[in-house]
């Protein structure tokens, strides 16, 4: 992580700069150093236990329900926004589960509804996530939360073949 590195060729040889790079460049490095070691325990999206308490005290959340639901409103909380677009409320949700695959949502105008569906891995936070999508959807629209589960399905089909002829008599 060198000052010098990120300039043009140019600037490099000048006398001022190659100070500024030695006088930067280990407080840079000490930097870089303290943000690795950094926990990602205490991020909200994998705090624990007294973390996970910790951040719901700081947003004046209630601790209730499971660790998951409790880190999905944690999520829900921090990230704020009302997401009056159908693309807001995607983006809000993968923030929260953590991935864009672990639901569906479906915007039916006409109805004045809202369907989000979750998998099965997101079953357990599925009555946190009815009542946080309920606070944010408009108040005139129906909201349906599910889950959604892969069945497997055997089809059959038959068909029949039926050959003809026609004949045509004339006199």
């Amino acid at each position: 992580m060198a000052y010098l590195d990120d300039l043009p060729q140019l600037l490099q040889p000048v006398a001022e700069y190659r100070a500024l790079g030695e006088a930067l460049d280990p407080l840079m490095t000490h930097l870089a150093g303290e943000i690795s070691q950094f926990p990602v325990a205490v991020l909200p999206r994998e705090a624990r236990g007294a973390l996970l308490a910790r951040w719901e005290e700081m947003v004046g959340l209630t601790p209730a329900g499971t660790e998951a639901q409790r880190q999905f409103r944690l999520i829900s909380r921090l990230t704020g926004l009302r997401p009056y677009t159908a693309e807001q409320l995607r983006r809000q949700l993968a923030a929260a589960f953590g991935r864009e695959d672990g639901f569906s949502v479906e915007i039916d105008a006409a109805a004045f509804s809202v369907t989000v569906e979750v998998d099965e891995g997101g079953a357990d936070v599925l009555s946190g996530l009815t009542a946080e999508l309920r606070e944010m959807i408009p108040a005139n629209m129906s909201l349906y939360t599910g889950v959604s589960q892969a069945e497997v399905l055997s089809l059959y089909a038959g068909a029949v073949l039926q050959v003809s002829q026609r004949l045509m008599l004339t006199t």
